[in-house]
């Protein structure tokens, strides 16, 4: 694996810069159900467009993907 953590990259423009990171998880017998929040800061004037690599563990599965941007919360969905 490239890049074993999650990482936020901008493309063509200043990076974001991470604030906080905060994971929660429950585990169940062999199953953990885990949430990961993250929050980034745009220092620049502009709006960025940006890629957002999450690396998982051979045999995970993602669930859901949620992004609150500029107060809008919007919602991925995984098929």
């Amino acid at each position: 694996m490239k890049n074993e953590y999650p990482t936020l990259t901008a493309i063509n423009s200043e990076q974001p810069i991470l604030q906080s990171v905060r994971a929660d998880g429950k585990l169940d017998g062999l199953l953990l159900l885990m949430t990961l929040r993250q929050s980034f800061r745009n220092e620049s004037d502009e709006n960025m467009e940006v890629i957002y690599t999450f690396p998982l563990a051979w045999g995970a599965v993602l669930l859901g993907l949620e992004a609150t941007i500029g107060g809008k919360r919007m919602a991925g969905q995984v098929l």
